[in-house]
């Protein structure tokens, strides 16, 4: 039977279901803004009875806080002195929040700048020794307004976590809004993007195409095709089974990736599928099939993108075995950035 149709990308639009309906949903952004000492981790306003907005400074690093009047909901972050070139040295921090180990989670905020910088994210203790609870990400802001998402399973239990926007070595305001936090529901494939530190790349929705991602790809650090990998985990294959992969995808620039089914876990063997396809400006649609080489309840299927400072965009992908759908996914794209890992910056070997 037909089981259902691949969108490549993980974000939905803002309200929207994730998996079917989210077992739980925390919305912020719509409270007050909060100010912190520089010199300790003690907001202002201890116990509060939902998260609210806190901004941190360290050294001699200076930002102010602002609420624009001409959206309430808009957090904005003037930074004034940028001594160090640390992250954390300036933390814009929603919480607290709840978080449970071995859960998926789903972070989602909009957020801009007043011009190209980039800046961390991390969902994590608000004590010390201030471990990151599953999710830390570095991602570049634009101009323009983005629509952001990760999804991440939690590494501890945690009621008075926090998710944290680390602003530090840049003097370049900041702008977020519309962050919102979704507990997923069980058993849903899901995208990752996975890159080795020194690179950075994150995925973006395209605004006309509902099943459509872009991989917005900032820096590579070498020339391995590797480094930068868009994957789905949880593929089933049967041996000497028929496989057939579609799917449409450009570039900025004329260039190549690779595409990959292999196991997901070591000797990380290839399946059957290993061809590299060249892109261009223009849309094309690929039409590629493959014999699985082997009985795998959990393989994956990859897009190698590494190599290359060129952003790809990618749309409607189609994984099929006859008449029926090996990959199933409810979600339908909507702007990201950032992926999905539950390494960090780091990339299986494969």
């Amino acid at each position: 039977m037909l089981a259902g149709l691949l969108a490549v990308g993980v974000l939905v639009s803002l309200g929207a279901t994730v998996g079917g309906i989210p077992l739980s949903e925390t919305i912020f952004g719509k409270d007050g803004a909060h100010q912190v000492d520089s010199q300790n981790h003690s907001p202002v306003q201890v116990e509060l009875p939902k998260p609210s907005w806190h901004l941190s400074t360290y050294d001699e690093n200076k930002a102010k806080l602002i609420v624009l009047p001409s959206d309430p909901n808009i957090r904005r972050v003037e930074v004034t002195q940028a001594d160090t070139t640390v992250g954390w040295h300036i933390q814009l921090s929603h919480k607290p929040i709840i978080v449970e180990e071995k859960e998926w989670y789903s972070l989602r905020f909009r957020a801009r700048a007043d011009d190209v910088r980039s800046m961390g994210v991390t969902v994590s203790q608000t004590h010390g020794p201030w471990e990151v609870l599953g999710l830390y990400r570095s991602v570049p802001l634009m101009r323009q307004w983005q629509d952001y998402k990760w999804e991440f399973l939690a590494t501890g239990d945690d009621i008075n976590s926090q998710i944290t926007f680390n602003l530090g070595g840049w003097k370049v305001p900041v702008e977020v809004t519309a962050v919102r936090l979704l507990k997923l529901s069980n058993g849903t494939l899901r995208w990752k993007l996975l890159f080795r530190k020194g690179s950075e790349a994150g995925l973006l929705g395209i605004p006309e195409l509902p099943l459509g991602t872009r991989v917005a790809i900032t820096k590579s650090l070498n020339n391995d095709p590797k480094h930068i990998q868009l994957v789905q985990q949880g593929v089933k294959l049967q041996v000497n089974e028929r496989y057939r992969i579609r799917f449409h995808a450009r570039a900025d620039q004329p260039r190549d990736m690779n595409l990959a089914v292999t196991q997901a876990q070591y000797p990380w063997e290839g399946l059957g599928l290993n061809q590299q396809v060249s892109l261009t400006t223009e849309w094309q649609l690929f039409d590629l099939d493959f014999v699985a080489k082997s009985t795998d309840e959990n393989a994956r299927l990859i897009f190698d993108l590494g190599g290359h400072n060129i952003p790809v965009d990618i749309d409607a992908v189609l994984l099929q075995r006859n008449s029926e759908m090996v990959i199933h996914s409810m979600e339908s794209a909507a702007p990201s950035l950032g992926g999905v890992t539950d390494t960090l910056n780091t990339v299986e070997p494969s």
